[in-house]
């Protein structure tokens, strides 16, 4: 049947608002969804591998496009960063303490963070204090498909 100009309006949507639901990830423990991050990493077998070019690329777009010397891909290890490329650094890996990455893996969205001498999270950062240049950092988690946290570019 046609609807017209004359039927009523439909009703007014209920007041009550449903909470969406849970989703899994957020149910678990956190030692849990880390020992799962984990697995996940170690499937992708990419840990201590030769430097590759479309990973390279990748790096100096990113670099390029946020206008900065520095750009990573890291993988997030249970005790340090590793990095499967590298811009503007010479370190191939440093400990997951100082790691910027590990605070990005735990976080929505884009990290971004104006600078890093002035946030309580990273002033004290070795990598910070050693660095006359280091100022603002960028950087996005990498996920699996199934939004597993395994890494971050920066």
């Amino acid at each position: 049947m046609k609807s017209s100009a004359l039927d009523p309006a439909p009703p007014a949507p209920s007041p009550v608002t449903a909470v969406p639901p849970i989703s899994p990830e957020a149910r678990e423990a956190p030692e849990a969804r880390e020992a799962q991050r984990l697995a996940a990493l170690r499937e992708y077998e990419i840990l201590d591998t030769a430097p590759e070019q479309a990973y390279d690329d990748l790096t100096l777009l990113a670099s390029r496009i946020c206008g900065t010397p520095i750009s990573t891909i890291t993988f997030v290890d249970q005790d340090r960063q590793w990095f499967k490329s590298t811009l503007g650094i010479e370190a191939r890996q440093t400990s997951r303490e100082v790691s910027f990455c590990a605070h990005a893996i735990a976080g929505r969205g884009l990290m971004v963070v104006p600078d890093a001498t002035k946030d309580a999270r990273f002033r004290d950062n070795p990598l910070v204090r050693a660095s006359r240049t280091f100022g603002s950092t960028r950087g996005r988690r990498c996920c699996r498909r199934t939004g597993t946290r395994w890494g971050r570019s920066a």
